[in-house]
C-alpha cells in the first residue's frame, strides 16, 4: 500500500525544508503527499485566497518529482 505523507508548511522557507525529505520518501515508498498550511490562528474573515495560491505553488514545483502524487 502506497504511503500517504501529510507536510505541514506554514509558508515560510524554515517549514518548506521538510519537502524534499517528504519527496523522497514519497518516491521510495510510491507514495503520496499532502500538503497542508498549518497556522495557530486565522480570522475568519481574512480571504483564504493567498493560502491557496501558496500551496498550489508548491504543489507546482514538486509535480515534476511527484506526478500525479501532490495533493
Amino acid at each position: 500500500m502506497p504511503a500517504s505523507l501529510l507536510v505541514p508548511l506554514d509558508g515560510s522557507p524554515h517549514a518548506e525544508q521538510a519537502l524534499p525529505l517528504a519527496t523522497e520518501l514519497a518516491r521510495r515508498t510510491d507514495g503520496y503527499l499532502h500538503l497542508a498550511i498549518v497556522r495557530s490562528s486565522l480570522p475568519l474573515d481574512v480571504d483564504p485566497t493567498p493560502v491557496h495560491a501558496y500551496l498550489e505553488g508548491v504543489a507546482a514545483r514538486m509535480e515534476a518529482d511527484l506526478p500525479g502524487r501532490i495533493g
